[in-house]
């Protein structure tokens, strides 16, 4: 083991190919649960009346790809066996079929032709129909028919949408979701990776194709948990907010690796594109630049992302004003911080989801033991702040939807650790 310090003055190899092999390696993975989702179907649909029949087969269809994978590697290395081998080829079966199994749940959510599931669906729709109707996103309080988020997820949604000929398509909107939080999951896989690389760099782990599966199918089923992540498939901002956070946890690793002016240009602008999509993701400029003055070793680049980035996101909200006016304002900046948190609903839901916060505990403790107080405790404690944040806004409501960026990153510590 060498210390972070260490880590961070060595230069990353073969980084484009390692990130390459996780691509392919999530690919393969999507493949593989979406096909294995469609059998559950073709099973389940001449079955519908005898329901008891459908969950043995689908049961038995499950058992064999449990088997089969660990199998697979068995038969293979005959007398080479390495237990924690087998071991991790069971657990990627596992979350495989875990995976196959929500792809199977959420189905019919995602292709339902309305936009009635969640609360927030329909101005969601109606922000997009706005859009294409170039009818302004806000107008006067009086008019009461503005979302109080900020248009970054409604318009990158409607771009893609159409871009695949679907502009019109609620289906497709969630479809974009689903796609979202499946590119969250392939960037955990990421930092999962680069912390293993940092805590210990001689880990067979970070090139390792069954911790690449493992991780990316973990990840994804983190990234939809029904405590913290219940709308991710759902027309609500939070899908490409949970992207948006874990691309910022992201850059504060690669800065701790390979610190340099392009991952500085990342970051600085990362906050006015965080604030686009919601606008709490105007935190993390403030966690850069806390992290810079502590642990970025470089007074220029600090001041450099203090000017820049300052100046960035306030052009960006002077813009909106600009193109939407006082009313952009009142439901984006008042009408959100007229809501007042119960302290009390926020401690509930810290019980609630106490598994994330014990992932990401225990994680750090393993991870960050015995070594020099350096730039990866850093960003461990900026998590840990993060998902408090988290926790005290979730008090709001009666939801526990803010915590999920936190629970993410949470179970991006803990896999490293388990590695």
């Amino acid at each position: 083991m060498i210390g972070t310090e260490q880590v961070a003055e060595r230069k990353p190899t073969g980084t484009i190919a390692s990130v390459a092999k996780i691509a392919l390696a999530s690919g393969l993975v999507l493949i593989a649960a979406i096909a294995l989702a469609a059998c559950v179907q073709a099973i389940e649909s001449p079955l519908q009346n005898r329901p008891e029949k459908a969950v043995l087969a689908a049961g038995v269809l499950f058992a064999a790809v449990l088997v089969i994978l660990p199998g697979l590697y068995m038969w293979r290395m005959g007398r080479r066996i390495l237990p924690e081998t087998a071991s991790l080829a069971f657990l990627a079966a596992c979350s495989l079929v875990m995976l196959a199994t929500y792809f199977f749940w959420i189905r019919e959510y995602v292709f339902f032709p309305a936009d009635i599931l969640i609360w927030s669906e329909g101005d969601f729709v109606n922000d997009i129909l706005k859009l294409s109707l170039g009818y302004p996103l806000y107008t006067a309080p009086s008019n009461a028919d503005s979302f109080h988020y900020v248009p970054g997820a409604q318009v990158l949604t409607w771009l893609l949408a159409s871009l695949a000929g679907k502009g019109d398509s609620i289906p497709a909107y969630r479809v974009v979701q689903t796609v979202f939080t499946a590119a969250a999951a392939f960037v955990a896989t990421l930092c999962c990776r680069r912390i293993v690389r940092l805590t210990n760099p001689a880990s067979k782990a970070a090139a390792n194709w069954l911790w690449f599966a493992f991780w990316y199918a973990s990840f994804f089923l983190m990234a939809t948990n029904s405590i913290t992540n219940g709308f991710a498939h759902n027309l609500h901002g939070d899908a490409l907010a949970q992207l948006a956070n874990i691309a910022a946890f992201y850059l504060l690793l690669r800065y701790i690796e390979k610190p340099g002016w392009g991952v500085l240009a990342a970051m600085i602008a990362l906050g006015p594109i965080g604030f686009l999509i919601k606008q709490n993701l105007l935190v993390w400029p403030v966690f850069f630049a806390v992290f810079l003055a502590i642990w970025g070793r470089s007074r220029t680049r600090l001041v450099v992302f203090s000017i820049a980035g300052a100046a960035a996101c306030l052009a960006t909200i002077g813009l909106c004003f600009a193109i939407w006016g006082q009313p952009f304002g009142y439901w984006v900046f008042y009408e959100m911080s007229t809501h007042p948190v119960s302290v009390l609903r926020s401690l509930q839901h810290a019980l609630d989801s106490w598994a994330y916060f014990a992932a990401g505990l225990l994680g750090g403790i393993a991870l960050l033991r015995g070594k020099p107080s350096g730039g990866l405790f850093g960003v461990w404690l900026i998590w840990l702040a993060l998902i408090a944040l988290e926790t005290y806004t979730s008090g709001i409501e009666w939801l526990l939807n803010h915590l999920g960026p936190g629970s993410l990153m949470a179970g991006v510590w803990f896999l490293a650790a388990l590695a």
